[in-house]
């Protein structure tokens, strides 16, 4: 585990050693990022790098729709960060009141821009997986996207989704990595022990599913799927915490007298991840849906050959080289996608070794950079080489600031 001092944490008391570092007293920007899950690594890392760039992050685990009381009365910040706005729409309310909280919105966002706040916004994905509200999360998006002075995506198809559904000027999009995870998972068990530890053998084909078990992920397509291709020598591990009863059952049934099928549905622990991703020669991504993947460069960085669909901004990740991107719409491509990893086994090691050399370049340093030209309003050096490092990347946040003034 990544030793870190506590996380800065304005909701009380300091949190756990897998929080961020010490933040440094010569910050240029103090910025707020909302709403911060803190059980994701993907922001602590990225708030990591942002503070060795000399901006301040102040994390709030909860979506307010009071943001401009709390940036002037408790924050005190020169911006804010959003993340997944589904997240600030919850169960529908009446028609009446849901109005009056986008209109109110809209309001306060203005009002920052005019008192000079940055604004910005990284695209998780297009729309609530759960689907909520989609008129309230629609016009959410809509506000922030015209509101912010950046708006962060990890792809070329996310940037054009952008422009297209929220309307947002591609002049202030910035195509940006999705940082790797190669120093925050643990990854030091052997295959062999990984195995062992699982109860399998050496000589077998293993599959994997690792993630929060959700409706569009595709877990009961991918129990079909797995169950025409299946030999005495495969296994399919599921390994996750459903998102209710209801998902819990689905999969029981699929896998339900299945001796190739090992089902772990709990929550994975970080220090456990590595057992299953160690013990599996193909990790695979049935996702009916999606804009990015984290838990497919999750894997990428464990060195796994993959299987995932071409949704959303993965094709800009996965290549054949390093396993099978599928036809979403094709009933049939799971399927043979999976039948091709397993008329490919002597190569999926050389896929897997692919995977990791592509994650590698996938820096937080880069992405953390990349985020301050943005804060910045430097979206051109920032999108530069695709997205990479601008010239004068070098240089800290803090640095540029300076010479900006």
């Amino acid at each position: 585990m990544p030793a870190d001092s506590a996380i800065t944490n304005t909701e009380g008391g300091s949190r756990s050693p897998r929080g961020l570092p010490e933040l440094k007293p010569e910050t240029a920007m103090r910025i707020v990022h909302l709403p911060f899950d803190y059980r994701n690594p993907y922001q602590k890392l990225l708030a990591r790098h942002l503070e060795h760039q000399g901006v301040e992050v102040v994390p709030r685990r909860h979506p307010t729709w009071r943001v401009i009381d709390r940036m002037f009365r408790e924050w005190r910040a020169d911006g804010l960060h959003f993340h997944w706005l589904d997240r600030f729409v919850s169960e529908p309310r009446s028609w009446l009141r849901a109005v009056l909280e986008i209109v109110v919105m809209a309001l306060q966002l203005g009002t920052m821009r005019l008192l000079g706040k940055r604004m910005a916004w990284t695209v998780h994905n297009l729309e609530g997986h759960e689907g909520k509200s989609p008129w309230r999360e629609r016009a959410l998006a809509l506000l922030v996207g015209r509101a912010c002075h950046v708006v962060f995506v990890h792809s070329h198809y996310g940037r054009e989704q952008v422009m297209a559904r929220f309307r947002v000027s591609e002049a202030k999009i910035v195509v940006i990595a999705h940082g790797h995870y190669l120093d925050w998972y643990p990854n030091t068990v052997e295959p062999e022990a990984a195995r062992a530890a699982l109860g399998l053998d050496c000589d077998q084909i293993v599959f994997l599913f690792l993630g929060n078990i959700r409706p569009y992920k595709g877990v009961t397509e991918l129990l079909a799927a797995y169950a025409t291709v299946a030999t005495p020598e495969t296994m399919l591990l599921i390994a996750g915490r459903p998102l209710d009863e209801t998902t819990q059952a689905l999969i029981i049934d699929a896998a339900v007298d299945r001796d190739d099928v090992q089902l772990h549905l709990e929550f994975v622990p970080d220090a456990e991840v590595q057992t299953f991703m160690k013990a599996a020669d193909v990790v695979v991504f049935p996702y009916r849906n999606t804009l990015s993947s984290g838990a497919l460069v999750l894997a990428m960085g464990f060195g796994k050959a993959c299987i995932a669909p071409n949704l959303g901004g993965i094709p800009e990740l996965l290549d054949a080289g390093g396993g099978a991107v599928f036809d979403a719409d094709d009933e049939n491509g799971l399927t043979m996608a999976l039948q091709k990893m397993l008329e490919s086994r002597k190569h999926l090691a050389a896929m897997g070794r692919r995977n990791r050399e592509r994650a590698e370049s996938w820096s937080w340093d880069d992405v953390a950079r990349a985020t301050c030209l943005g804060y910045l309003g430097q979206t051109s050096a920032a999108n530069r080489e695709g997205g990479g490092v601008a010239p004068d990347s070098s240089r800290s946040f803090a640095e540029t600031a300076r010479r900006m003034e």
